[in-house]
């Protein structure tokens, strides 16, 4: 088995330095997008807390830049819908459906007051849609690290604990690209203590020698009542349900805030809840005397279709929000965003 998915990672890692190759030497078209780009990546697969740091950027571009309209351009992973859509313009939310949005969009639509959020597989269109009609003045670009049919000008990598423990590419491990791409991050930012200092020869050696290092930290905040937003108290027994990449870090937070997980369901990420899922849901917290269903604010965007058949079973369905803060190089990072902005 490890020779097969060493063989896989090998063919894997092939096919990504070829169209990295093509890109690196003008083989394959980069389009220009009208504005700024900042674009939030990673080289692993999921579960850095990317969609926490993206909220924390949107929101420091508004108090910092309060005079620029940034808007959110992704390419909606995991909606059955195909071509662009203005998820939000920034005023309402005009696709409320997770599953013709994609569930983290959705979210950032939710959770982003005033920020136009679109979707497009292709970037540079999306990015487009949000100049035209929402009047954008800088786009951030959501898991854009390896779309790179669109320029950037601020390029961040997000790296943590787990994608420093494992260098292997898929399928054998996490990594979507080799490490020895980092030289393209204009920033590198360690989350949720990946400590930079601990890795100076696995990374920091790949560095461009202008590479801005940022430390941050994602947070749970409290467990509260979806429909109240009523904390829950602390001991309450719960069943924890998420369909996220890093379902443990979710279980650790439930204890951080003495929450008693008396049962999980771990679904794959990006699920798209249907009744089957519903009623398992149902079942479990019912056969283990459970009142509370506690979950990730990316599947409550999904789950809250279902919030009469929960309520009629007599459950209560709690949301855990998360934030992310950058604890080292705001400052500096903030200088290199203002000159990006500066007067165009």
């Amino acid at each position: 088995m490890n020779f097969l998915l060493n063989a896989a990672s090998s063919l894997y890692g092939k096919a990504v330095a070829w169209r990295n190759h093509r890109f690196d030497e003008g083989l394959t078209r980069i389009d220009r997008a009208e504005v700024p780009v900042i674009s939030v990546g990673n080289v692993s697969a999921g579960g850095t807390g990317k969609t926490p740091f993206t909220q924390a950027l949107v929101r420091l571009l508004q108090e910092k830049f309060p005079k620029e309209r940034s808007a959110i351009v992704s390419r909606g992973y995991g909606r059955t819908t195909r071509g662009g859509l203005v998820v939000s313009n920034g005023a309402q939310i005009l696709v409320p459906d997770a599953n013709r949005a994609g569930d983290e969009v959705l979210l950032h639509a939710l959770t982003l007051a005033g920020t136009p959020v679109i979707v497009h597989e292709k970037r540079f269109e999306g990015s487009r849609m949000a100049v035209r009609d929402c009047g954008a003045t800088c786009i951030v670009l959501d898991d854009g690290f390896q779309h790179r049919h669109l320029h950037r000008d601020l390029d961040i990598v997000l790296i943590d604990a787990a994608t420093l423990e494992n260098t292997n590419l898929l399928p054998a491990g996490r990594l979507r690209e080799p490490l020895h791409s980092l030289p393209r991050a204009d920033v590198v930012c360690f989350m949720n203590g990946a400590k930079p200092q601990d890795t100076f020869h696995a990374v920091y050696s790949l560095l461009r020698a202008d590479t801005l290092v940022l430390t941050a930290e994602v947070r749970a905040t409290r467990l509260t009542n979806s429909i109240t937003n009523q904390a829950v108290p602390p001991n309450t027994r719960v069943c924890g349900v998420s369909g996220i990449a890093n379902p443990m870090r979710f279980h650790a937070s439930l204890q951080e805030k003495s929450m008693e997980i008396a049962s999980a369901l771990v679904f794959s990420d990006h699920v798209r809840y249907n009744l089957r899922h519903v009623r398992q849901i149902v079942q479990t917290a019912q056969s283990h005397k459970i009142s509370v269903i506690a979950t990730t604010e990316k599947d409550l965007v999904k789950l809250r279709a279902f919030s009469d058949i929960f309520a009629s079973a007599g459950l209560t369905l709690a949301v855990l929000p998360i934030r992310c803060t950058i604890d080292q190089g705001k400052d500096a990072f903030c200088e290199r965003v203002s000159v990006l902005l500066s007067p165009r």
